[in-house]
């Protein structure tokens, strides 16, 4: 049987048996029992942000192969137009789930990347399209 006195015990003076109470003397008890462990949102977001980069480097071999196998500019346009407007479209969804994800309570990590993700893959199309497109005026 302990003689320790009840209430909180001050840190290094614990005798063996003795157990602290529930919680921490050192962490509050919000760290210590959080309100949400999950953030699907962010879960999404970045599943998200990673079909959009995959359907990138899927569009890319098919146009190599497309190239290679000596289709029509037509075709290849085509193909390229398609895959970036399903990119665009994953990429968007990736922002804003991404951004309800950072909005909500729970981990923030997967939320965030999926919408780093998702807001470059959309810098990268627009820069694209914008260097093709002027680029054609001159």
């Amino acid at each position: 049987m302990s003689t320790n006195a009840p209430g909180p015990t001050p840190p290094g003076n614990w005798r063996p048996g003795d157990y602290p109470a529930a919680g921490s003397p050192y962490a509050p008890d919000s760290i210590l029992s959080p309100g949400s462990t999950t953030n699907p949102q962010g879960r999404i977001s970045l599943i998200l942000g990673v079909v959009a980069v995959a359907v990138s480097i899927v569009s890319s071999i098919i146009q190599a192969t497309l190239l290679r196998q000596g289709w029509g500019p037509a075709t290849y346009g085509l193909v390229s137009g398609i895959a970036s407007l399903v990119g665009v479209a994953v990429a968007v969804g990736a922002v804003i789930v991404g951004v309800i994800g950072l909005r909500s309570p729970g981990p923030k990590g997967a939320a965030g990347a999926g919408t780093g993700i998702g807001a470059s893959y959309l810098v990268g199309i627009l820069s694209t399209t914008l260097v093709w497109g002027l680029g054609s005026f001159f």
